[in-house]
């Protein structure tokens, strides 16, 4: 809905904290356009959260749940794909 997408490498972070940063804010940035609820879920004090944004379907219809575990050296591709798709 109007937002122009990042270049590919855009999405890509260099550790978790950027990771967490880039997913929270599309998540925010998509909020503005349509229902979203971003919750953070304490997996391990204080290093380690999982964030959920739960977005709601269009006309109050349907809803997605997208869940992964992505960590290790698939976690760098399985953040960006998730950032995208957001």
């Amino acid at each position: 809905k109007g937002r122009e997408p990042l270049a590919p490498e855009q999405y890509f972070s260099e550790g978790y904290a950027e990771a967490r940063r880039k997913f929270r804010l599309a998540a925010e940035v998509l909020g503005a356009e349509q229902p979203v609820r971003l919750d953070t879920l304490m997996v391990k004090e204080p290093d380690y959260t999982m964030d959920v944004a739960v977005v709601q379907g269009t006309a109050g219809r349907g809803l997605a749940v997208h869940s992964s575990g992505v960590h290790g050296v698939e976690g760098f591709a399985g953040s960006a794909i998730q950032t995208a798709i957001l």
